[in-house]
């Protein structure tokens, strides 16, 4: 974060990004291996880790 920027809203940064990924019609998970539950798990478990963002600022 640069100086000046408002706080990074998390909630919505990885709502955007797995979205993202799931809404991607480029193949990019069916190179991966991971399945859209999967997906849905790991967008659960990062909106949980609260402490760990607050370790980044």
């Amino acid at each position: 974060m640069e100086k000046g920027e408002e706080d990074i809203d998390y909630e919505k940064l990885i709502d955007r990004v797995i979205n993202s990924l799931i809404g991607s019609r480029n193949g990019r998970l069916q190179k991966s291996g991971l399945k859209i539950q999967h997906l849905y798990r790991i967008r659960k478990y990062l909106k949980e880790e609260k402490l760990y963002y607050d370790f980044l600022r």
